[in-house]
């Protein structure tokens, strides 16, 4: 990761008892969803290595590539391989539950207080952090001609570019601070203002959503979806649902919703001309989920989301293209009653999900291997999904042994498979004929498409390998060592390399042709 000052390094966070993680994982897709051509890599971080705090409300990353976190114990800044804390005993800020930050891009970091539960309420105090010296001031210090109260300020948040944004009471309203003025977007008066002089007004941080060209703010009565050319209302119940979350936006902006009550996730157009909340383009990853009951338990931000399901119990990471299993049930097991915060992304487009058990930092690189007899694999269960075999006859047709059946995949990805009496172990092809072994000796017909046992005589008590000869002969290796069989004839007969240099052959494992002499790898040697 690149940082203009130090090298920047992203974090994560794990349980008391977990030492630094850094896990290099294959990720394979839940029951029932396609496969995932990605591998990921997860790091944790936590009080071990300088973290201030294991809960973690909120992270940006600044203008120089270090990243910052909002936690219950002050502010922490990370350069890739050590923290730099920040609290009001050691550095004046005012507060150290910190709830949400941003930056102004101009050398500034806010810093948002408040109360951590199922909603951040703030305390109506925002600093203001120089990122160069350091010094700490207050937002009505650093801006003296301040539009609006500091201690009405109830939410900030960065749009993804260089737009900071405020939501304010009294009255309710949003605004952009950029290019060094503060600009008022709208007046939200279809939110009730506040009845008592106490402050009523909570920060629901997942149902504040801004990009570039949208913003959704989200409060007890109704919704805001503000585009560039569209502003429109509606009560949080438009979904059908009791209730509802906002996941993000996709690319084409199209708004990502899931709702409370029996949490379908459904895509809608949010930027409609006419102000109409329509139904959007479906999005495959999304649409997997149909039938994977989902807590609300996500986040929206930096182009993608994070949430937990219930059955698996799983935490997934979406950036609305593909959809990633980022803790399996065993995993998460570990941190009982998570709840992700946040999510964001860095500028070499790696992941960081903000939960109330840490941050967990997500690099998906795309998997150079493809996977094949994949839902196959997955129904099949323990040692069953050991593949003992495996052959291509180079005109896109795959043949694999998984336990005791053979697998045949065509270059239509049509999947056929045949169960054998027996373990299988390799493949051999011959002719028109494929042949697999185990106990017995089995042929697969192409030409028919039949498969059954082969009536030969004993050719090894457990057959590991084989090796198709010319004139319809094939070697196999097994426990008992090396046998010949003729295809025609159906005879075996057992061949002797032993003498007094060379000992018989045990478990021969492969063979292999060098110019015209056949090697056997066995366990105790070549031969």
């Amino acid at each position: 990761m690149h940082f203009n000052h130090g090298a920047l390094g992203k974090k994560v966070r794990y349980q008391p008892n977990l030492k630094f993680l850094f896990f290099l994982l294959l990720l394979y897709p839940l029951a029932g969803l396609p496969q995932q051509t990605a591998i990921i890599t997860k790091r944790f971080l936590s009080v071990e290595d300088g973290l201030s705090s294991r809960e973690v409300n909120c992270a940006i990353q600044d203008q120089y590539g270090f990243m910052w976190f909002g936690t219950r114990n002050g502010l922490n800044r990370y350069d890739g391989k050590t923290f730099l804390s920040f609290t009001k005993q050691q550095h004046g800020l005012r507060q150290n539950k910190i709830i949400q930050i941003g930056t102004d891009y101009n050398n500034r970091l806010f810093i948002m207080y408040g109360q951590m539960g199922v909603q951040h309420t703030c305390t109506g105090e925002i600093d203001v952090l120089d990122l160069v010296t350091h010094e700490v001031k207050s937002l009505s210090k650093v801006f003296p001609d301040l539009p609006f109260k500091e201690e009405d300020v109830f939410w900030i948040s960065n749009d993804g570019g260089k737009c900071l944004n405020f939501v304010v009471a009294h009255p309710y309203s949003y605004w952009k601070y950029e290019n060094n003025r503060f600009v008022k977007t709208l007046n939200l008066t279809a939110w009730p203002e506040p009845s008592l002089k106490s402050r009523e007004f909570a920060a629901w941080g997942y149902h504040y959503f801004f990009s570039k060209n949208i913003a959704v703010l989200r409060n007890a009565k109704h919704v805001y979806f503000i585009g560039p050319d569209t502003v429109f209302t509606k009560h949080p119940s438009f979904t059908g649902e009791n209730d509802y979350g906002i996941l993000g936006l996709d690319k084409n902006e199209n708004l990502i919703v899931t709702g409370w009550g029996n949490s379908v996730i459904t895509s809608f157009n949010s930027l409609s001309a006419t102000g109409a909340f329509t139904r959007g383009v479906t999005i495959p990853c999304i649409e997997r989920l149909k039938n994977v009951p989902a807590s609300i338990n996500f986040s929206q931000g930096g182009g993608a989301s994070a949430f937990i399901t219930h059955a698996p119990a799983s935490l997934l990471l979406t950036n609305f293209a593909e959809l990633y299993q980022v803790l399996n049930p065993t995993e998460l097991a570990q941190y009982p009653n998570i709840e992700v915060d946040q999510v964001i992304s860095d500028n070499e487009h790696n992941y960081w999900i903000i939960t109330s058990h840490g941050v967990i930092y997500v690099k998906i690189k795309k998997n150079r291997f493809t996977h094949h007899f994949l839902s196959d694999y997955e129904t099949t269960d323990g040692e069953k999904n050991q593949v003992r075999g495996i052959y291509s006859d180079g005109e896109g047709t795959i043949y694999a042994n998984l336990w005791d059946r053979l697998f045949i995949k065509t270059p239509d990805n049509t999947t056929s498979s045949y169960k054998a009496k027996s373990i299988l172990y390799p493949i051999s092809v011959a002719g028109e004929k494929v042949y697999t072994s185990g106990t017995v000796v089995n042929v697969f017909d192409k030409k028919t498409g039949t498969f059954g046992s082969f009536p030969a005589g004993n050719a090894g008590t457990e057959i590991w390998s084989s090796f198709a000869m010319e004139n319809n002969r094939m070697l196999f290796g097994s426990g008992a060592g090396i046998t010949l069989l003729d295809l025609n004839t159906k005879e075996v007969k057992k061949v002797s390399s032993a003498s007094a240099q060379i000992p018989e052959p045990k478990n021969t494992y492969r063979f292999f042709k060098q110019d015209t002499a056949i090697w056997a790898v066995a366990e105790n040697g070549r031969v």
